[in-house]
């Protein structure tokens, strides 16, 4: 039983076929076959998107802001006081 067990075993061994050390065609087991082709398709979407937002988003788009185009923004225009001269006879 034993022996029978062992023969087993060793008829295991042999169908194994371990990759030759020079061989480029064979990827590691623990690899997955697209892993380059993935890392390379998001390397490239995440500069499009990186570079879509520069131009889009960059400094030359950026609208210029001061305190007062704030505050004619969230208040309004200043009121016309009347010492102005806009006097309606």
């Amino acid at each position: 039983m034993a022996r029978d067990l062992a023969r087993r075993h060793a008829l295991r061994l042999i169908q194994i076929k371990a990759a030759a050390p020079g061989n480029r065609h064979t990827r590691s087991m623990s690899r997955h076959p697209l892993l380059r082709d993935v890392v390379i398709v998001v390397a490239a979407k995440v500069a499009v998107v990186i570079a879509a937002g520069w131009l889009v988003f960059g400094p030359a788009r950026r609208p210029q802001v001061d305190a007062g185009r704030v505050e004619t923004r969230l208040i309004g225009p200043p009121a016309a006081s009347p010492s102005a001269g806009n006097t309606v006879p």
